[in-house]
């Protein structure tokens, strides 16, 4: 076996790991007052959808993209917008206004059957002295005549208490899931390990983060990068609580969260979302009432104090808050920032390139007559993924694009995306022979899509303008 087979073999294995938000499983969205986004044209066109929450919901996909339910975490609808027989309330407690009151994750150990999480609202602590709470249900998609119910006795299973409202799924490097949450007043993570054999409720404990005290991390999101190295967690001030906006590494070997670095502890935050590359992160930031802006920081950047200087505000100020979700087309998406609970989202079109030239668009889509914006988006869905197979020192590092050039998703499937700083206006695909197997002429343009579909798998060399872009890998 030669080198390249050996490394499209290790880097295979945990391809699936870096393209979840675009997986056929993250192509349909349910979210606010019954809105809704479908991808599978390529493009999103608003639907209509049963869902109504202020903030966390979660919707599933099948592997062709065919919908099979969403949740906002108190209630779960089938694909027909129907609650389920025993989704009408499957924790004893609203989740309402909880950033990430909604997750789903597939079970390990079956192809049928998903995991939903439910978080607490906040607005039930201090009189509720455990809240907010995590609990779980399982769906099975057997039931029902193949529209799913909730598992009978499998219902507001009691996980954890005293967490805050934000939630995110990993995938593991053994098969495995870990379930991210974090503590309420503390700088405390834990990693919950689903497997095959089940969710084990003993979570990996890591001591993260430079905040404690009353509310402290309560309200925001925690978002991973696309590669799942690095987490972002935002948080905002509530009742003069601590806030601000923090970067951790995270393990997937061992679901340890380190390595803290404290961007900014001035103002609150609250959505977030990394480029594909995983190059920039984007951000809601509040520092007062009313006075919203969405702004880009450079995180390849080695210290707290170079990325906030990095910081570029892409929005004015306005009375809009969101989430930020980075969707199946490339683009990063969210409620738009002029005012709250509108029928609009704006949108990122090139994530991956710097300061203005990622292109924010307000108003970008116009939803489903009847259907509105209000805060949270769909919690990304993750995977079950394969166990990661290790490469050999000795074989070479995964290719590359060159500065100002980014190519994703990593590995590309079916298409691959093509971003430049500079204006593109020829562009050719190399493989390992030397031999041209693509080539086409543009008129000065500086996102492209281009159809691989028809590649063997390997490595490729990028020519953009007759000079070296840089390599791809094609699974």
């Amino acid at each position: 076996m030669n080198k390249i087979t050996m490394l499209f073999i290790g880097i295979a294995m945990s391809g699936q790991l870096q393209a979840q938000y675009n997986s056929n499983q993250n192509k349909i969205w349910a979210f606010g007052s019954s809105a809704g986004l479908t991808f599978k044209s390529g493009v999103p066109v608003p639907i209509k959808t049963g869902m109504f929450n202020n903030e966390g919901c979660a919707t599933v996909c099948d592997t062709g993209a065919n919908l099979l339910f969403y949740t906002n975490g108190k209630k779960v609808w089938d694909n027909t917008n129907t609650v389920m027989p025993g989704g009408t309330a499957i924790v004893p407690f609203s989740t309402a206004s909880a950033t990430q009151g909604a997750l789903i994750i597939p079970d390990p150990g079956s192809s049928k059957k998903y995991y939903v999480f439910s978080i607490e609202e906040g607005e039930n602590y201090p009189s509720n002295h455990a809240a907010p709470r995590i609990m779980y249900s399982i769906v099975d998609m057997a039931l029902n005549s193949g529209k799913g119910d909730l598992v009978t006795g499998s219902t507001g299973i009691l996980l954890d208490t005293v967490v805050s409202e934000k939630s995110i799924a990993i995938p593991g490097n053994d098969g495995n899931i870990w379930l991210i949450d974090h503590a309420r007043d503390t700088s405390l993570f834990y990693a919950y390990d689903i497997t095959a054999t089940g969710l084990s409720h003993t979570p990996v404990v890591s001591h993260a983060g430079s905040m404690s005290g009353f509310f402290s991390y309560l309200i925001g999101v925690l978002k991973a990068s696309h590669d799942w190295k690095k987490i972002v967690c935002t948080s905002s001030s509530t009742a003069g609580s601590k806030k601000g906006l923090e970067l951790y590494d995270f393990d997937r070997a061992t679901g340890v969260v380190s390595n803290c670095m404290v961007i900014d502890t001035t103002s609150s935050y609250y959505g977030a979302e990394f480029s594909p590359d995983n190059t920039k992160l984007y951000v809601h930031h509040y520092p007062a009432p009313l006075s919203n802006f969405i702004e880009q920081f450079d995180v390849t950047l080695s210290t707290p104090a170079a990325i906030l200087a990095s910081k570029v505000v892409l929005t004015p100020s306005g009375r809009g808050s969101s989430d930020l979700k980075l969707a199946p087309d490339g683009k990063i998406y969210m409620n738009e920032m002029d005012a709250l609970y509108t029928p609009y989202l704006d949108c990122i079109t090139s994530p991956n390139l710097a300061g203005l030239s990622c292109g924010y668009i307000s108003d970008a889509i116009t939803l489903a007559s009847g259907s509105n914006c209000e805060l949270g988006l769909p919690n990304v869905f993750v995977a079950v993924p394969e166990k990661i197979i290790p490469v050999p020192s000795a074989i070479a590092p995964v290719p590359k694009s060159t500065a100002g050039i980014a190519m994703y998703p990593v590995p590309a499937g079916n298409e691959l995306n093509i971003e430049s700083n500079d204006a593109i206006n020829t562009l050719a695909i190399v493989n390992v022979a030397g031999q041209v197997v693509f080539s086409n002429e543009y008129n000065a343009e500086r996102k492209v899509l281009v159809n691989v579909h028809s590649l063997a798998s390997g490595i490729y060399h990028v020519k953009v303008n007759n000079k070296e872009g840089g390599q791809f890998l094609k699974d």
